[in-house]
């Protein structure tokens, strides 16, 4: 891959996330936010616009008539102040073609494994937790811990999802189109609590501790997770350092959930426990003492 579409691939990662975010406040009447997350992106926005109409003979299923109608609408409806139109003109138009893209170019290029994400995710845990430091410091190849029922796929937003395979089938730990979205929904979800300690269990591939983390700027946040292999897994494809080098972060290896269930036995009402259902599903030991914080979970065992 050359250093021009990669550009365009890690821009465009993060101008979708902006953009559903702008969407989100669009629709929450927070338009004072949705322009700040507009302003973010507008750089952005210019620079993947400009490639694309300049490097037509790689985007030719672009139609640029499109495109330039697109900008036009988005302009329009800003002069405007049709903020209805303007959000529908995001989520219709710029995040379907932003998405487009990434899918073109995960179709044209290789995206080759290397150990740069691995190092880089353990100096950042070393001082976090040394124990799991040097559980993880002997390196397993990726392929032995996919052949063994996981599965890491690219999304159209550009960024990875996890996969894993249960009694019942394989099912994901995220969405398959945009990663962030639905991290940044959840975690607007669990933050309604205003809490000042999240105990969360699951950490996936980490979006939704990091959303979480962006939105209760404030709060401690104690991630547990007791399946070794989606941490490995997670180290190996996605940079973790933002995450790790927060001193805000306790990170947990809960083999047996014994740490977790000891935080749900002690909470307070400082105190919240939050858990990601994907991570929930994985698990292979009692957990029944976790229904509290999935109320609607027995409903759903007996709709499926």
């Amino acid at each position: 891959m050359n250093e021009r579409i990669r550009k365009i691939f890690l821009t465009n990662i993060k101008l979708i996330e902006k953009t559903d975010k702008a969407i989100y406040c669009f629709r929450c009447q927070r338009y004072d936010q949705a322009f700040a997350y507009i302003a973010d992106s507008t750089e952005e926005m210019h620079l993947v616009l400009e490639e694309i109409l300049q490097n037509r003979e790689y985007f030719l299923s672009v139609e640029e008539a499109s495109v330039i109608a697109m900008v036009e609408g988005i302009l329009e409806a800003k002069k405007k102040g049709d903020f209805l139109l303007l959000a529908d003109i995001y989520e219709l138009q710029l995040s379907n073609l932003i998405s487009r893209i990434q899918e073109l170019i995960i179709e044209k290029e290789e995206f080759p494994y290397t150990t740069k994400i691995y190092d880089l995710n353990l100096l950042a845990l070393q001082p976090k937790n040394n124990q799991l430091y040097e559980q993880l410091k002997e390196p397993e190849e990726p392929k032995i811990l996919l052949d063994k029922g996981y599965a890491v796929e690219y999304t159209s937003c550009g960024l990875m999802t996890l996969a894993a395979i249960d009694e019942k089938g394989k099912f994901y730990f995220h969405s398959n189109s945009h990663v962030k979205q639905e991290a940044f929904f959840l975690a607007m979800e669990w933050a309604k609590k205003k809490a000042e300690v999240y105990h969360v269990l699951g950490l996936g591939l980490g979006y939704h501790i990091e959303e979480l983390l962006e939105i209760c700027k404030n709060a401690e946040v104690y991630i547990y997770e007791s399946d070794f292999n989606i941490i490995r897994l997670t180290c190996n494809f996605v940079d973790l350092t933002k995450i790790l080098k927060n001193p805000r972060v306790h990170f947990v290896y809960d083999k047996n959930l014994e740490a977790i269930r000891k935080a749900a036995e002690e909470i307070s009402k400082k105190e919240s426990v939050v858990v990601h259902y994907p991570s929930y599903r994985n698990l292979k030991m009692d957990k029944e003492f976790l229904e509290p914080y999935l109320p609607w979970i027995k409903i759903l065992e007996d709709c499926v």
